[in-house]
């Protein structure tokens, strides 16, 4: 089971896939669960800064325009983790009203299995 996180009512849980993407095959898929516990709307959720270790690589997910309260969706990004593979990637999720700072810990040997995680430390950064 899996803890869920809220950023101002933004919820987002993350997994490793153990498959690569035949548009990218040296990086990993991460695939991304968003879901709205607002009773409003949140517009335009998109990655807005990336600080990455040392060659390290991400290729963000679309742009979400519109999640409408109460529910959810799917996406998907490819990150290469870099010179130091453990090394946390840090980003924020940036909304219409919000910015949130989150780092995904790669951790040793987890690209091998789908692990189900969520953003623990989304923190409200704005």
């Amino acid at each position: 089971s899996t803890q869920s996180t809220w950023g101002k009512g933004l919820v987002i849980h993350y997994g490793f896939s153990k498959s690569t993407s035949p548009s990218y095959p040296d990086m990993s898929t991460v695939r991304l669960w968003f879901t709205n516990e607002r009773k409003e709307d949140i517009s335009q959720i998109h990655i807005g800064h990336e600080d990455l270790p040392e060659a390290a690589t991400v290729i963000p997910f679309p742009p979400i325009p519109l999640l409408v309260a109460g529910q959810s969706c799917r996406s998907s990004m490819y990150i290469k983790a870099g010179a130091s593979p453990t090394a946390p990637l840090k980003l924020e999720i940036w909304t219409t009203t919000d910015q949130f700072l989150v780092s995904i810990a790669v951790g040793s040997g987890s690209m091998d299995d789908i692990m189900m995680r969520n953003l623990s430390d989304l923190s409200h950064s704005k």
